[in-house]
């Protein structure tokens, strides 16, 4: 069976369909202010300064006897105590064990939609992965 001679598609600055910008009329004045990346809102000063940008959401089974656990990470380093409270309230919250550590929580389980949500609701920046 032959082969179908592939047809190119124009792309040079005289061709009409890929000379429109549609980001052209915006400038960088027309966004709102970004919130401070390194505070959490929503709760007041009760978890200090406790991020270091976004907060990454994880899924692990990794060295755990084929055991699921959903990691926190992205903590900043030296705030094993804020972290800790934090911990708790998850703990609490979900109804489920878990350890904190000074730049990770760990839960037992799959708990990743759950923890998201609590911690977007309480200001967080998350992101699953």
């Amino acid at each position: 069976m032959a082969r179908r001679k592939r047809r190119r598609i124009e792309s040079t600055k005289e061709s009409t369909s890929f000379a429109v910008d549609p980001f052209e009329s915006l400038s960088v004045n027309d966004f709102p202010a970004l919130p401070d990346p390194v505070t959490a809102t929503g709760t007041g000063d009760k978890y200090e300064k406790i991020l270091f940008g976004r907060l990454r959401v994880l899924l692990d089974r990794k060295g755990r006897a084929g055991k699921t656990v959903t990691v926190i990470c992205g903590f900043e380093a030296g705030r094993g105590t804020a972290v800790a409270q934090l911990a708790q309230e998850l703990r609490r919250e979900l109804g489920t064990g878990g350890t904190a550590h000074d730049d990770a929580v760990e839960l037992q389980g799959d708990q990743r939609e759950k923890v998201a949500a609590w911690l977007r609701h309480r200001g967080f920046t998350v992101a699953l992965g």
